[in-house]
């Protein structure tokens, strides 16, 4: 009884002591119920990502209002200046929820760059908002410490609490047959890794932060982790960089572009493994930490050269982007922070996250900043494309009679960078280039998210294709193997990408999907661009099919498959890049599944692209 009056009193004083968070993991909770329960596909909400944007804020909001709290634990604010803290917070993550658009949500990259750079900020504010004087370095590692040993005692119990709960659903599931669905196991999820961990996470924060200015224990179990697991791998991981670094050297060759990456991973796992064993960097018994201390940060400059040199070879043929520009600042952080523990003498771990705060933050906001610079770098590419074709004259989009002859590169370019600006709700740059015509159909195409029409400003109507030669755009076309088949246009001058599920319509904006049998009719502005019978199509994926599973099962002496029965029970799915041509376009599938039931074909969902004229342009 009397330790679960304890765990009640904790529960309470957490509660109690930090509400903002607890209120922003239940307000993430409420709200992930209401997009997965109450929002409708197709309806307002659910178009402009209403919940999911709020829910996410409410998200951020866990730990920018957590580092508030602390600031306030250890400080004692007045109550005024702690409600002007609570303002602030709501104002940031307010701002926040306006700079990410519906259209982002399309793009995993730009959506985890808009999102996740402020949630990083808001951990490393947490890091260094208590204890940031260099007289506090020692209360600085022991109040992280402590922070990173509460994260994980949460997260095994949240972990353990969900195996259980849910295994107990499938169990009532599984022999009672209550059909529950994956849906509520979801709502499990978001229930215990939202409120249940937050909650666990506060019940172990002590109440007095002087504690942390006592001296530190360091734990026995993280010593033998630094000097016998992260130590030696990161001993390895030296020698195969450096290993490449002399055979580039040798062979006088330019580096991979991506070399960024793993010496991102090396010198993040580096930093932290120093911060880790900082208390005892110095002690003559552990030999291997006291020499990775000391030597770690002269070791990382040479790799920091091949490091920016990756950069520079991404970023020159392909412009800026907020990924590149993020990974360029975090070089600059690398270098930063070991130029200052070589120089200083004094090795103050606060100015490592103190330092990647202050550089993220100014990263994330202002004209400098990842967002407006990467829009405004592609858009100067845009712009020098134009010009190098031909296109521009006098700041102004010019149709030639020639037809406009462009390169592949050059094509793929525009459409690459179109997309881009796009997603970025950045499209009304170009409308200066363009007349009143074209900036009719700019802003339709806009509103209606019809991308293709955008294109057809560069790349069609007067810009004839030549159909004396082929030409081809690489498109990612199966998501196995990861092969690039290239899809030849011909004298198309559009490709639009489409989505057809028998469970979700409206998939696709601006083109329609309707299946009437095996046939299949692609409408746009409610006219029919073409029909396709999908028959012929399911008919060869079902031979393909019976004679691999035929040629597999006759090595293990298998006999007697019959294959319709065997699809009564099993749908197939194929990756193959499947192409067939139209009365006025060219269809090309590359995700296809369907059923074959009673000797008909049942289409469950298709994934492809379609290749037609604009019509669009013959209405402007």
């Amino acid at each position: 009884m009397r330790g679960i009056a304890k765990i009640w009193n904790d529960l309470i004083s957490g509660i109690v002591r930090f509400p903002t968070p607890i209120l922003s993991a239940c307000l993430a909770f409420a709200f992930f119920v209401i997009e997965m329960h109450v929002v409708q596909d197709g309806s307002y909400f659910q178009r402009n990502m209403i919940v999911v944007r709020i829910l996410l804020e409410a998200v951020c909001g866990i730990s920018l209002f957590t580092a508030f709290e602390f600031f306030h634990a250890s400080h004692q604010l007045h109550f005024s200046k702690r409600f002007g803290m609570y303002l602030l917070g709501f104002c940031i993550l307010g701002m926040h929820y306006f700079s990410i658009l519906p259209v982002m949500f399309d793009s995993e990259s730009v959506f985890l760059s808009r999102y996740l750079i402020f949630f990083l900020a808001y951990h490393l504010l947490i890091s260094c908002i208590t204890f940031y004087r260099v007289s506090d370095i020692q209360a600085f590692w022991k109040y992280n410490y402590t922070l990173l040993v509460r994260f994980f005692i949460a997260l095994s119990y949240s972990l353990i609490l969900f195996a259980g709960l849910a295994g107990a659903l499938w169990a009532c599931d599984t022999l009672f047959h209550f059909q529950i669905k994956a849906i509520y196991y979801a709502d499990l999820a978001a229930f215990i890794f939202l409120v249940f961990n937050t909650l666990v996470f506060f019940m172990g924060i002590p109440e007095n932060f002087q504690v942390f200015a006592s001296s530190i224990h360091f734990p026995k179990a993280l010593r033998i982790l630094a000097q016998y697991i992260l130590v030696p791998i990161l001993g390895i991981y030296t020698l195969i960089l450096y290993f490449y670094l002399f055979q580039i050297l040798i062979n006088r060759n330019m580096p991979s572009d991506w070399v960024c990456l793993p010496i991102l991973i090396y010198a993040i796992a580096g930093v932290v493994t120093f911060v880790l064993v900082y208390p005892i960097r110095n002690h003559q018994q552990y030999t291997s930490i006291r020499t990775f201390a000391r030597y770690f940060f002269y070791i990382l400059l040479p790799l920091l050269v091949l490091y920016f040199i990756g950069i520079v070879l991404r970023i020159k043929p392909y412009g800026l982007t907020e990924d590149r520009y993020l990974i360029f600042v975090l070089g600059i952080w690398l270098l930063l922070i070991a130029s200052y523990f070589i120089l200083f003498a004094k090795e103050n771990i606060i100015f490592i996250p103190l330092s990647l705060f202050i550089l993220i933050s100014i990263s994330a906001i202002g004209p400098w900043g990842m967002f407006q610079l990467s829009v405004r770098n592609q858009h100067a590419r845009l712009e020098r494309l134009l010009k190098k074709n031909q296109l521009v004259l006098n700041r102004k989009l010019v149709r030639k009679s020639d037809g406009g002859q462009m390169s592949d590169s050059d094509l793929s370019g525009i459409r690459t960078i179109l997309r881009y600006l796009n997603k970025r709700g950045q499209l009304h740059l170009i409308k200066h280039w363009l007349d009143e015509k074209d900036q009719r159909l700019l802003e339709s195409a806009t509103n209606k998210e019809e991308l293709f029409a955008v294109n057809a400003i560069f790349t069609g109507k007067d810009l004839q294709v030549d159909t004396n030669r082929q030409v081809t755009i690489e498109l990612l076309s199966d998501s196995i193997s990861g092969r690039d088949f290239p899809l030849v246009t011909d004298s198309f001058s559009h490709v639009q990408q489409f989505i057809f599920s028998a469970l979700q319509t409206d998939m696709n904006k601006g083109l329609k999907i309707v299946l009437q049998d095996s046939l299949i009719h692609f409408l746009m502005l409610n006219d029919t661009l073409d029909s396709y019978n999908l028959t012929p199509m399911m008919k060869h994926e079902i031979e393909a099919y019976h004679t691999k599973m035929a040629s597999r099962w006759s090595e293990h002496d298998f006999h007697g498959f019959n294959l319709e029965n065997h699809l009564l029970q099993q749908d197939i799915q194929s990756y193959h890049l499947m192409q067939s041509d139209g009365k006025r376009s060219r269809l090309y599938l590359n995700a296809f599944k369907f059923t074959y039931v009673n000797q008909h074909f049942v289409p469950l969902y298709l994934e492809g692209y379609l290749m037609f004229h604009s019509r669009l342009g013959k209405k402007s």
